[in-house]
């Protein structure tokens, strides 16, 4: 069980280090395409990624008929409607901004997790998640200097976070835990078709400009930052409750602010270190909390209690640290 920790803790690193990245190089990416064909660009890369991925480690999940329009569905919100508003901002906004608003994201799936997968956060938890996003504010520099993005903007990343919150929470809802993967791939196959049909409705293709540069911002975004890290977040989605998991990506935006640094030459200020340190200390905080949630085994597939369901009766008491997100899970009567 360590050994999957370990496995599963690197994965996350990856996870956070590609998305952080992301918001430089997007915000690169849009000297070069308007925003709908980038981001379709991106999902198209990142969907050429997965399928022969899949097909080449042999994964033969097959989801109903059911299960895939429901996919779909997801996938026009949590991948589409994401893109396409954080699309829409990411000429206007810093990158190291932008991901702050965006990052409302573990506060919409804390919120959401509630009505919609019965978990019910542990006050420490609650604590660690409003802890970090104090953090994620101080390391953007909101409150100490003035925004770069206009309203308009940092309203389409709000929505941009939200629409993600949904898609994950209702992903967790719908799929059970080894269709997850399955299903993450015909959501982003929804997602791409949702932003090219926006593209070719509204922009002109030939607007396009194919250099160097966009085409490392494709390969990173849409491979790694798309591809390589959705598939693992909805691995990790399908075995870990939502909300913990979601507080670890606070960590993203860090990563964003290095990278700001490098390509914008962003300056660094004594308050921005200080929100470094508060995203760490609510990691702890998150880590030492986890979830209580009923014993509801979701939708889709149903494992019997040996693939770590619980029986009717018994509550699951989810232990969050980083190193434990392979799924290991406390049975109490």
């Amino acid at each position: 069980m360590r050994r999957e920790g370990a496995i599963a803790a690197l994965g996350f690193l990856l996870v956070v280090v590609a998305w952080g990245f992301n918001y430089p190089f997007l915000r690169l990416g849009t000297e070069f395409a308007l925003p709908a064909f980038l981001f379709f660009l991106r999902a198209l890369a990142g969907l050429l990624f997965v399928i022969p991925l899949l097909r080449g480690l042999g994964w033969q999940v097959a989801l109903p008929r059911r299960q895939v329009v429901r996919a779909l569905a997801i996938g026009a919100i949590g991948y589409g409607a994401f893109f396409l508003f954080w699309g829409y901002a990411a000429a206007g906004v810093p990158p190291g901004e932008a991901s702050v608003f965006i990052y409302l994201f573990p506060i919409w799936v804390l919120l959401l997790s509630v009505p919609l997968l019965g978990q019910r956060p542990l006050p420490l938890q609650l604590a660690g998640v409003f802890l970090g996003f104090g953090g994620v504010v101080l390391v953007a520099g909101v409150g100490t200097r003035a925004l770069g993005g206009s309203p308009g903007d940092l309203l389409l990343l709000t929505a941009a976070g939200a629409c993600w919150a949904i898609g994950t929470v209702l992903s967790k809802r719908a799929f059970g835990r080894f269709e997850m993967v399955t299903a993450n791939a015909w959501q982003l196959a929804a997602g791409t078709a949702v932003l090219g049909g926006v593209g070719f409705a509204t922009e002109p293709w030939g607007s396009i400009q194919w250099t160097g540069d966009l085409l490392v911002v494709v390969a990173w975004s849409g491979i790694l930052g798309t591809g390589a890290a959705y598939l693992i977040w909805y691995y990790l989605l399908a075995h870990n409750s939502a909300g913990p998991l979601s507080a670890f990506t606070f960590l993203v935006v860090v990563v964003a602010w290095v990278g700001s640094i490098t390509l914008f030459q962003e300056s660094i200020d004594p308050v921005q270190v200080a929100g470094v340190a508060l995203i760490l200390i609510a990691l702890y905080l998150v880590g030492r909390g986890g979830t209580r949630e009923p014993a509801r085994p979701p939708e889709g597939l149903r494992p019997g209690p040996e693939y770590g369901q619980s029986r009717p009766g018994e509550t699951r008491i989810h232990d969050r640290s980083l190193s434990e997100c392979s799924g290991e899970e406390r049975i109490i009567a």
